[in-house]
């Protein structure tokens, strides 16, 4: 995950954090089987990013977009689950 980010504009964790701000952290827990962080992007106030991790089945029910390998954004339908 963090060469994916890496190539797709996050330029480091450190740079990252001082440029970002933490608006809210949902911890692990054993029902949700995921972590996810909402993050206000400094350099544009409009971007809020939300970042989860987890056991994979309970992170893909949730997601309605993807990046692709390319950059792009699309939609993420039951086509690009399989």
């Amino acid at each position: 995950m963090i060469k994916f980010l890496m190539s797709n504009g996050v330029d480091g964790f450190y740079e990252a954090n001082n440029r970002n701000t933490i608006l809210q952290t949902l911890p692990f827990n054993s029902k949700r089987k995921m972590q996810s962080s909402c993050i206000l992007d400094k350099e544009d106030p409009q971007v809020v990013w939300c970042i989860s991790q987890g056991a994979p089945d309970y992170v893909m029910k949730n997601c309605t977009q993807m990046l692709t390998e390319s950059g792009d954004i699309v939609e993420f339908d039951e086509a690009a689950q399989q």
